[in-house]
């Protein structure tokens, strides 16, 4: 697993083909837009899936996964956080992940 934190400053836009370099497994994305802006240039550079979170559509933390690693709404995200989201990878049950104050845990679906 390749886990990339950046902070993109609203413009993941035109810098998603500098993230592609780095070819993560999951991307944490602080001051990222909403998907419905960034989700077309994430896909384009093999995005697989998309959480979000944030008050402003121009700006919140934005994890995606890439390849065979899928991410979706831990059941103890609280909608509260505005800069934080808890959110489950999947591909290998079992691990956990933790990156300063973004953890991605990566367990089994059910």
């Amino acid at each position: 697993m390749r886990l990339v934190e950046w902070n993109v400053a609203m413009s993941i836009q035109t810098k998603a083909h500098l993230l592609a370099t780095l070819q993560p497994s999951i991307a944490v994305l602080p001051e990222a837009a909403h998907p419905d802006k960034t989700g077309p240039p994430l896909r384009n550079i093999g995005a697989t899936s998309m959480e979000w979170t944030g008050a402003s559509p121009n700006k919140g933390l934005l994890v995606a996964a890439f390849g065979d690693w899928t991410v979706r709404p831990d059941p103890t995200h609280d909608a509260g956080y505005q800069w934080a989201i808890a959110a489950a990878a999947t591909t290998q049950p079992g691990d956990l992940v933790p990156v300063g104050r973004h953890i991605v845990r990566c367990a089994e679906d059910t």
